[in-house]
């Protein structure tokens, strides 16, 4: 018998996406609007990023970086975002590492919520959170 296709094993379903929220509005990021989602993939945390470009300039060279969180939680490197031209949108996949310098201690604060400051080739710092879903850490 030739090789064919098994209609007795099912291929493993993709876990369904994580919708994004918007994190920065394009009002308070002055034509930057970033939405996001938290997900794990084979063990690994990311954040799963878009940067719609509703400005009047191109925007590159991002940086981001999380505050001390309960977690201990800080992105493995910069959005690999490109040049983000008026109009367009682009997507990352930003790698998260757990690391015991970043964790602050119990404060009260809801530990699930992430302080993030993003800067562009504007110069501009913008100041945001996200919002870890249950079990994410």
């Amino acid at each position: 018998m030739g090789v064919g296709f098994d209609f007795f094993t099912q291929a493993a379903a993709a876990p369904a996406p994580v919708p994004k929220v918007v994190i920065l509005p394009a009002e308070k990021g002055d034509g930057m609007e970033l939405s996001a989602a938290f997900v794990k993939d084979n063990g690994r945390m990311y954040m799963e990023l878009t940067c719609t470009n509703r400005g009047a300039v191109p925007l590159s060279d991002f940086a981001m970086q999380y505050n001390k969180n309960a977690y201990g939680l800080t992105p493995e490197c910069a959005p690999a975002l490109g040049v983000v031209s008026p109009g367009q949108s682009a997507d990352a996949r930003v790698p998260i590492l757990q690391q015991p310098a970043m964790v602050k201690p119990a404060d009260g604060s809801n530990p699930d919520v992430i302080q993030i400051a993003m800067k562009n080739s504007t110069g501009k710092i913008y100041f945001f959170t996200g919002t870890l879903p249950a079990g994410f850490a």
